[in-house]
């Protein structure tokens, strides 16, 4: 479904954003209003051939530490960025509607959750808390991801450690665990197949090697 935010982003600007919402927020509506009817646009002409399971947004430019936009501008953005396509997507009869992100998203997993994305896929690393989206939002968003793709390459102590963080959520429902990113060159094969075996003894999941 493309990338609304990290889009606006890329084309104006986190100064030109600021300007512009300062000067003239007409032209950043636009925008990401324009931006949502061509990407409903594009979609029509694959549904035309396409029979979907699923919808992903990517929106890989948030900061790691915190949001430097306002709650409500954010709000706002959001369900113009985001709302026409998600409606558009169900009225296709395709309900799983998720965004893949990286960094601190807090604030957008709330606005997002109100607008009706259902799975979110997170890096653990740059400060996305289970428990707090579990709090939060009482279960509305499921999780998919969210075991730091770094500590595969460090101890199996680190991992064993990493994996049993989130055997609460595995056992509270909606939420798959997995690696936050893929997997890097430094991760040894031992170290792999070791987080494999945890993961099928801890939830009993099937995986392939």
């Amino acid at each position: 479904l493309g990338s609304p935010l990290s889009w606006l982003a890329e084309w104006v600007g986190l100064r030109g954003i600021v300007s512009s919402l300062k000067k003239d927020p007409s032209l950043i509506i636009n925008i990401v209003e324009d931006t949502a009817n061509f990407i409903i646009s594009t979609l029509g002409r694959a549904l035309s051939d396409l029979t979907l399971d699923f919808a992903l947004f990517l929106e890989p430019r948030a900061y790691r530490l915190a949001c430097v936009a306002d709650t409500n501008w954010i709000m706002d953005t959001c369900r113009k960025a985001y709302g026409p396509i998600v409606s558009w997507v169900k009225s296709r009869n395709i309900n799983l509607i998720g965004v893949e992100s990286q960094g601190h998203v807090h604030e957008l997993i709330e606005a997002w959750a109100r607008i009706g994305i259902n799975f979110i896929s997170l890096e653990a690393s740059n400060g996305s808390d289970l428990e707090w989206i579990r709090r939060t939002l009482n279960n509305k968003v499921a999780v998919i991801g969210n075991i730091d793709h770094k500590v595969l390459a460090w101890s199996k102590r680190d991992i064993m450690d990493e994996v049993s963080r989130k055997m609460p959520f595995v056992e509270q429902g909606g939420y798959i665990p997995a690696p936050d990113s893929i997997i890097l060159s430094d991760v040894s094969w031992e170290n792999f197949t070791y987080f494999i075996k945890i993961l099928k003894d801890y939830y009993g999941c099937t995986f392939h090697s």
